[in-house]
């Protein structure tokens, strides 16, 4: 266990896991409200009953002052995407809402291409103090938290259903096609 604030543990913590293994490191991104609240935006994608990728809802999570992390099971707490955008009138939100479809439209398929295929994702999404915007993280588990922003409530229950009859019917055209 590393003691807070003891240099050397840290050290040689970090001294010890690079000895077996390889990571990808980069600068904090800045990504905090005017009141030091950090915040990302999470995109949750699920295939539809014809195998097309949709956004099924779209919130942000925003985490305690001073706070590192915006997970929703320690400090982080969830506000609907339209909410946060009232509050935040500084953030250019066209541009941002732009690159955000841009994601959701590509970024699955792409994603398929060098994977197996996927149902669902769930896309995390950083905006930098500076108005950049960076892909955090993709899950392809993701939790279903936002599910209190869907309208329609039976469709976490009936997308995998529908889009397992969609692949039914897809192996049926290829078993008739051969």
């Amino acid at each position: 266990m590393i003691k807070q604030g003891s240099i050397p543990s840290i050290k040689l913590f970090l001294e010890s896991l690079l000895s077996y293994r390889t990571f990808i490191m980069q600068r904090k991104i800045d990504n905090v409200t005017p009141l030091n609240e950090p915040f990302d935006i999470r995109l949750f994608l699920q295939k539809d009953s014809n195998g097309k990728w949709q956004q099924i809802a779209r919130g942000i999570r925003v985490a305690s002052k001073g706070a590192l992390l915006t997970n929703l099971s320690s400090t982080g707490t969830l506000v609907k995407y339209e909410d946060f955008q009232l509050e935040h009138p500084q953030i250019d939100w066209r541009d941002i809402d732009e690159i955000l479809d841009m994601f959701i439209h590509f970024l699955p398929n792409t994603l398929e291409n060098y994977f197996a295929p996927l149902f669902e994702l769930g896309v995390d999404v950083l905006i930098g103090t500076d108005g950049s915007v960076w892909i955090c993280d993709i899950n392809s588990k993701p939790g279903v938290k936002l599910a209190h922003f869907i309208q329609d409530k039976c469709q976490l229950s009936k997308a995998p259903l529908l889009y397992t009859l969609y692949l039914h019917q897809m192996l049926i055209q290829d078993i008739y096609r051969i």
